[in-house]
């Protein structure tokens, strides 16, 4: 789901770049919608996250293709 600050600031954009004028976001909304776009943020990360630590675990955890915890075969 668009965010309505997001789809304002879209629809100012569209106003101020492409003299193109929603009367309401709802348009705005349909458009993207329409156009096969679709609203993807990226997965948040912990601000103390350690990659060399996570590195190892992934590590220490699979042996040749097969998962150390329950044995499962890995791609």
């Amino acid at each position: 789901m668009v965010a309505e600050s997001d789809l304002r600031y879209i629809q100012n954009m569209l106003a101020k770049d492409f003299n193109i004028h929603y009367q309401n976001i709802n348009g705005v909304h349909y458009l993207l919608t329409k156009l096969g776009l679709s609203w993807i943020s990226a997965r948040s990360k912990h601000p103390k996250q350690d990659k060399e630590a996570q590195a190892l675990y992934k590590k220490l955890q699979t042996k040749g293709n097969r998962c150390l915890t329950c044995g499962h075969r890995l791609k």
